[in-house]
């Protein structure tokens, strides 16, 4: 089936979603692979991103996941909006972690810097999770 508007495969979206699959049942290793391969060929140059780093992490390469989680932060996109809402805000929590884990506190501490601005607002329910994040910055 090809979308004919956007002058592609669907083939890169079943890709994602295989690895996605993947991930959830425990195949890391499988999931990388997929989730490697659609980062790669989805019109989307940053939806799968944070899905490919957590395959990354799955398999025991926090280094990768980093550079993933980095490249899903820089990389412009006109509807990032879409993957941002889930997924931004879980993203710089993360890689805050994994930079502590590599002794990169002050990159950590900016990020969770950024992260306190992006969920300045946030819902009641992330309120424990933000008490957290600010916890580990002044602590």
């Amino acid at each position: 089936v090809n979308d004919s508007v956007l002058a592609r495969s669907a083939g890169a979206e079943r890709t994602w979603a295989r690895g996605v699959l993947a991930l959830a049942e425990g195949r890391a290793t499988v999931a990388e692979s997929e989730l490697r391969r659609a980062a790669d060929a989805l019109v989307c140059p940053m939806c799968a991103l944070p899905d490919l780093a957590r395959a990354y992490e799955a398999t025991g390469k926090p280094g990768a996941a980093v550079t993933v989680y980095e490249r899903y932060l820089a990389t412009p996109w006109l509807w990032r909006y879409e993957v941002d809402a889930p997924e931004l805000g879980w993203a710089m929590k993360r890689l805050a972690e994994l930079y502590d884990a590599r002794g990169e506190s002050e990159k950590a501490a900016a990020m969770r810097g950024r992260l306190l601005q992006l969920w300045r607002g946030a819902d009641p329910e992330l309120q424990p999770v933000l008490a957290q994040v600010r916890a580990r910055l002044t602590g």
